[in-house]
Parts: structure tokens; C-alpha cells; sequence
């Protein structure tokens, strides 16, 4: 819906006042011809007004109606009974209707702002531009009509030239509070859009020391805050926009996540399961429970969510692979196994799972199953980094160096530079030479390798360091004489 009472300066603030009473006795009346004789302007654009900020837009279109069938060229009926319309949805008939009362008065700029919020609202940027910039001509210095071009222009995609109006508006009236808090927020906004969050921090700063209790400027400044990778920050945030907003889904929803990467398992469940309240069937949340409840070591209840979130979602490749990995910690590898063969066999396949499997394969010294599982994992993403170290591992451990060293080759000339290859690739082919007693090209991709990493011994992976010290005596001796 288009409307919000809060941001709108063109109604009545009616405060704690109560019409409906009156309101539904008028309309009655209205409706049983009972004041065919008699016309209360006052009272017609109270109640209409009232509707409106109430939301009861089917009682403001009935009040419209009869307020045009008493004055037909009433410019504020008619500019009202647009806006109604509109809000219910009916695009085509408030064009028709605002497009009357702009051949009734042309140089009136609300009609013109009315029908570019219409055009606006409708998809018709461009158009809708045409039109507020019309209002401009009228009035280029009213604040309600540069604020609606400024929202047109970001719709629009416009976000620096937005950017700019925007922050015209705060100068002209930061003095006067101009519906301040939404313009801060539109100022952010548009400072994230454009890859400035640094900046969209301060102004959610300045709109939270307007309005503190609004739960979802708080939200918006944690979501930056975790575009920024400042999670404390984020945090937060989150759990303000929740204090004031229990049932605020999305800010749960990151606050479990935010704990999550801070390693806060037990917080980051409890919010997950906050999530989940609100939103009962929700596939992320389930799913993210499940995950952090595994992390969390609570095997059997990260099972039992996994086999939830699979009942309602059976072809979820993330769960079933997870609820694979949940089986294999509890050893039921039976299990594990089945699951991440579900996950693989799901039409968009699952690396994970496929490299999984070959990983237990491998543990439960399954050696040919293991094998053909990295040969299917390798061809699915040669260039996997933690695929091609476990490789590495399995081939070294059951000794498969011809078969290690075809892969390894392959994948070497995958890459179209050298130097973009993984300096890992070329240790790795140096120690398979030793192995074979190819010293030579042992000794030739150690160079290289030390070459393109620049790196030493002491900055390798630990388990990386123990097989290349047991398997090629050749790269130590080069790594000495370099």
C-alpha cells in the first residue's frame, strides 16, 4: 500500500480524537438519502480526512463520492478521492480522476504532485519525472514537492542526484524539523546504495536521535553495521530494533545470525527459535537452527530440526546435506551417507555433500568408493581449495601418486595464468615427484611454488607441513639451499 499516515503532511493530525461514531452514522445517512437536502462541507472533509489517516479507505472513497456528487469540480475532492483510489490499487482510475481535476485548475501543483505519485507508484518513472518536475516550475523551493521528486529519482535508480536533493532539503529546513527522521533515513539509504555505508551509519545515527524508539531504523543500522563486518556494532543494533518490536521476524532473524558469527551458539539458537515464532514454517530459520544446534554439539536436536525443515522442503539440498553431516557425527555414517547422496542427486547436484562423502569414504577406509567420490568432486570444481587438499591427503595415504599427479596437472592447467594458480598446487606436485623419482620436476614446481607464494614453510597449512615432511625429502632440501 502506498499510504503512510506517518509521513504525510497533506491530512489532519487528528491526535486521540475519535470520529468513527459519528463517521458510521454519516455514512448511513448517506446512504439512506437522509441529508439529500443538506450539504456540511466542514463536516464531509473532516470525516474524509479522518478515513484516510485511519485507513478505512473504502469509507473515504464513499465520502468522496459523495462529496464530488455536491461540488464536482472540487479540486481537493478530487485530488483526495486520487489518492484514496489509489491506495486501493485501482492505478487506471485515479489517473482518470487527477487528470480531471488537472484540466480544471493546470497551474494547481498538488493535483500535478498527485498524479506523479500515481505515475510513480505505477512503475512510470520516467513519466512520473516529467510531471514533479513541473511542480518544480510551479514551486521549486517547496520542500514536500522536492522531497517527492527526490523519492522519484530513487525509484528511478538516480540515487546520487536523490542523494542530493535530499540533502538540499536538510539544509533548508534542519532548523524547522522537516519530517527530519525520513529524510535522514532516505539520506542513508541512498549513502548505502551507492557504497558509502559509512555515511548511511551517521544519518541512521541522526535518525535514531529523533526518534530512538523506532524499532526499524535500528534494524537498518544493523544491517549496515553487518555490511561493515562490525558485528558488536550490529548486534547491537538488532537487539534494540527487538526490545522495542518483539515481533520484529527479519531483526531475530539477523540478530541469531550476527550471534552466530560472534560464536555465541546459545544466543544465536534462542533468537533463531524467536524467528521461528513468529514465522512457524520459515525454511532459512529452520534451517540456520538446525546448523547452529549441530555447531553447538546438540546433535540429536539439530537431527530432529533437520528432518522438520526436510518434511516440509524434501528436496533442500543445504538441510539434507547437513542432516548428512549430523548422521555422520552421531556415526551413523549409513545415514550420512544416504543423505548426502540426496543431496547430490537433487537436479542443481551438491559439491558439498559429493566431497563429504568421498571424506568418509575415505575415514572408513572405503578406498575405491572414496576415490571414485574425489574424481566426481573434481570434475564438478577442479579448483576447490579444501577439496583438492583433501585429495591430496586421501592420494598420499593410499599411496595413488600416478593418480594424484593427472589431477593435480589438470587442475594446474585449468587456471589461465600461472600466477593465478594455488601456490599449495605446486608443493603438492613437487612432493608427487619425489615420489616418483622425477627429482627433477620435484625440484622445478618447489621453485615455483615458493616463487608465486613467497611463502615459507612455517605459513603452510599444519597438516600440509606433516605430509610434505614425510613424503618429499626433496622440497626440504630445496627449501635449505634457498
Amino acid at each position: 500500500m502506498f499510504f503512510n499516515s506517518d509521513d504525510n503532511d497533506h491530512f489532519e493530525d487528528f491526535g486521540e480524537l475519535d470520529f468513527s461514531e459519528e463517521l458510521s452514522i454519516f455514512l448511513k445517512d448517506i446512504k439512506g438519502g437522509e441529508i439529500e437536502n443538506y450539504f456540511d462541507l466542514s463536516k464531509v472533509e473532516r470525516l474524509t480526512e479522518y478515513s484516510i489517516m485511519t485507513e478505512n479507505l473504502e469509507a473515504a472513497l464513499e465520502l468522496c463520492r459523495y462529496w464530488l456528487s455536491n461540488i464536482p469540480d472540487s479540486i481537493d475532492a478530487l485530488n483526495k478521492n486520487a489518492f484514496v483510489l489509489l491506495n486501493l490499487d485501482r492505478t487506471s482510475e485515479a489517473l482518470s480522476v487527477i487528470d480531471k481535476a488537472i484540466l480544471l485548475s493546470p497551474n494547481d501543483p498538488e493535483p500535478l504532485l498527485m498524479k506523479a505519485l500515481i505515475l510513480d507508484n505505477g512503475g512510470q518513472h520516467k513519466e512520473a519525472l516529467a510531471v514533479i518536475e513541473e511542480v518544480l516550475i510551479i514551486n521549486p523551493e517547496e520542500e514536500d514537492y522536492l522531497f517527492a521528486y527526490a523519492n522519484i529519482l530513487q525509484a528511478s535508480g538516480e540515487y546520487r542526484k536523490a542523494l542530493d536533493i535530499y540533502l538540499h532539503i536538510v539544509d533548508k529546513t534542519a532548523s524547522m524539523g522537516y519530517e527530519i527522521v525520513n529524510l535522514y533515513q532516505e539520506i542513508a539509504f541512498c549513502y548505502n546504495i551507492i557504497g558509502e555505508p559509512e555515511e548511511a551509519v551517521d544519518y541512521y545515527k541522526l535518525a535514531l536521535d529523533q526518534d530512538p524508539y523506532d524499532a526499524n531504523l535500528w534494524y537498518n543500522l544493523g544491517v549496515i553495521y553487518s555490511t561493515l563486518k562490525s558485528i558488536d556494532d550490529a548486534v547491537e543494533a538488532y537487539e534494540f530494533a527487538v526490545a522495542i518490536d518483539d515481533d520484529f521476524f527479519l531483526a531475530w532473524f539477523n540478530l541469531a545470525y550476527s550471534y552466530s558469527e560472534k560464536e555465541m551458539l546459545d544466543k544465536s539458537i534462542s533468537a533463531y527459535e524467536e524467528a521461528i515464532r513468529i514465522k512457524p514454517k520459515d525454511l532459512d530459520s529452520m534451517h540456520n537452527l538446525a546448523t547452529v544446534l549441530g555447531d553447538n554439539d546438540q546433535l540429536e536436536k539439530a537431527r530432529d530440526v533437520f528432518e522438520e525443515v526436510i518434511e516440509l522442503f524434501p528436496n533442500h539440498i543445504p538441510s539434507l546435506y547437513g542432516l548428512g553431516l549430523v548422521h555422520e557425527s552421531l556415526r551413523e555414517y549409513d545415514k550420512a551417507i544416504e543423505y548426502f547422496d540426496k543431496a547430490i542427486s537433487q537436479p542443481e547436484g551438491c559439491l558439498e555433500a559429493q566431497h563429504a562423502k568421498a571424506v568418509l569414504f575415505s575415514k572408513l577406509g572405503r578406498i575405491e568408493e572414496a576415490a571414485d567420490a574425489f574424481e566426481k568432486a573434481l570434475v564438478a570444481e577442479p579448483k576447490d581449495r579444501h577439496l583438492i587438499l583433501d585429495f591430496v591427503r586421501f592420494s598420499f595415504e593410499t599411496k595413488q601418486f600416478l593418480l594424484l599427479e593427472k589431477y593435480l596437472v589438470s587442475i594446474k592447467d585449468s587456471f589461465a595464468d600461472e600466477s593465478e594458480v594455488y601456490p599449495e598446487l605446486f608443493f603438492y606436485l613437487s612432493a608427487v615427484y619425489t615420489q616418483l623419482d622425477e627429482i627433477g620436476l620435484s625440484e622445478k614446481y618447489l621453485k615455483i611454488g615458493m616463487k608465486v607464494s613467497k611463502k615459507t614453510i612455517n605459513k603452510l597449512n599444519e597438516s600440509l607441513q606433516k605430509m610434505l615432511t614425510e613424503f618429499s625429502n626433496a622440497y626440504f632440501k630445496t627449501y635449505r639451499n634457498n
